[in-house]
């Protein structure tokens, strides 16, 4: 497995394994938890000093002409933002571990953290607006159901989060689309978006 999937499938993979443990295990799933992302962290440490790692996929193409690829690109921005998600997530769930000892909270708020974080690592390795667009649908599913896991009086910050966030994914997904029809591509790395023109500034945006 390319080393760029990593970020991404273990914590997805790892992520299922909270699900199987009762509520009173909690601590026992966090304690996995941050055990995964420790190690991602440290993954995303020794990936931090190579500038440029890449992997393209052909996948299929819609109508003939609307090219699906799987395609992530590691450079210096990226790596810098995927050694933060790796570490803030292992925070997070180091907090937590003390934070709910005694309260009544599902296991499950594991899962949610580490499927989090995987589909962070996606969108920030993502070379494809398209992939770009679905990791950044999944996160804010994924946001609603851990802010949910609150309890009582939660659910109505949860569905705001969601409507803030549905409107966000509103936006980029109506952008994804003019920057292909106005530049016929959806790899960030060939994109050169020029604001001269009012589509092209309103992809921009978008």
């Amino acid at each position: 497995m390319h080393e760029l999937f990593y970020p991404i499938i273990v914590p997805a993979v790892a992520g299922i394994i909270p699900i199987f443990i009762p509520r009173k295990g909690k601590m026992v799933a966090g304690i996995i938890s941050f055990a995964v992302m420790a190690w991602m962290f440290v993954r995303a440490l020794s990936l931090f000093g190579r500038w440029e790692l890449t992997y393209g996929v052909h996948l299929f193409t819609i109508a003939g002409s609307f090219p699906v690829d799987l395609t992530l690109r590691l450079y210096h921005f990226s790596s810098f933002i995927l050694l933060f998600i790796m570490l803030f997530g292992a925070l997070v769930i180091l907090y937590s571990l003390g934070y709910l000892r005694g309260r009544d909270t599902s296991s499950v708020y594991y899962t949610y953290i580490l499927w989090t974080v995987a589909a962070a690592a996606g969108a920030v390795l993502t070379d494809n607006l398209l992939l770009l667009l679905i990791f950044w649908e999944i996160l804010t599913f994924l946001l609603y159901f851990l802010v949910n896991q609150g309890g009582e009086g939660h659910a109505k910050a949860a569905a705001k989060c969601f409507t803030i966030l549905g409107f966000s994914d509103a936006a980029m997904m109506l952008g994804v689309l003019m920057i292909w029809m106005n530049f016929g591509t959806l790899s960030m790395s060939q994109l050169s978006i020029t604001t001269s023109t009012t589509g092209g500034a309103i992809a921009f945006l978008m």
